[in-house]
């Protein structure tokens, strides 16, 4: 299905130098919650690219369009994070790709109450309350219960990255690099986007489509 892995978080790669810092590039591919009943084999989290190539941002990218292609190329699925995702953006412009990469959220961070037009793409971390927000949203999830192999178990137990894993144990809100964590956070972002928009298509349908016909300036009363 076109939206089995339409969950692509990714926190961008920014240096072409190899020895510059402890940045990684890093992406996460998790699979749509809606197929885990029939195709959830070890893990909602299927697979992460994690690394600095020594092709710098241009290899990395190129790495992960391709592993983006083995997922099925989701529509709107690369959830990036935009504050310094500008060659991210860029290099799927150059590939004329740009249906790959999620929209600005509307509803989970920086959300307003009414919908705008969308003409950004990527989200943000606007300040430190946003990210702790953000944060807030990984931890819930992975503190989830789900089933796996007729074994329940919280999401944080199923996952296979040990890098991961080794970041989320270390983690420090003020210092350090955390590429995976934020990489990861980002298909939370998407996960919770999409279902406020799932809800809000349900609120919209069941309202009474024939509503208009009492309010109408032509309509008799009697």
């Amino acid at each position: 299905p076109p939206d089995m892995y339409n969950l692509i978080g990714h926190d961008p790669y920014v240096s072409d130098n190899v020895e510059d810092g402890g940045s990684l590039g890093a992406t996460h591919v998790v699979m749509n919650p809606k197929y885990w009943d029939k195709h959830l084999k070890k893990s909602p989290l299927v697979a992460t690219y994690i690394g600095k190539p020594y092709g710098g941002k241009e290899e990395y990218y190129n790495i992960q369009e391709k592993l983006m292609a083995l997922y099925g190329n989701p529509t709107r699925g690369l959830w990036y994070e935009a504050n310094r995702g500008q060659f991210c953006r860029d290099y799927y412009l150059r590939k004329r790709k740009t249906h790959l990469l999620a929209v600005r959220p509307q509803r989970v961070v920086g959300s307003t109450v009414q919908q705008k037009k969308i003409t950004q793409y990527g989200w943000i971390v606007g300040n430190k309350i946003a990210k702790i927000q953000i944060l807030e949203l990984l931890r819930d999830w992975l503190l989830e219960d789900i089933i796996v192999g007729n074994k329940k178990m919280k999401i944080i137990e199923s996952l296979p990255c040990m890098l991961t894993l080794r970041q989320i144990a270390a983690f420090d809100l003020e210092n350090g690099n955390f590429d995976a964590i934020m990489s990861f956070a980002g298909a939370i972002i998407g996960l919770r986007e999409n279902e406020h928009f799932s809800e809000d298509m349900a609120i919209h349908k069941t309202k009474n489509m024939l509503s208009f016909i009492s309010t109408h300036r032509r309509q008799k009363r009697r």
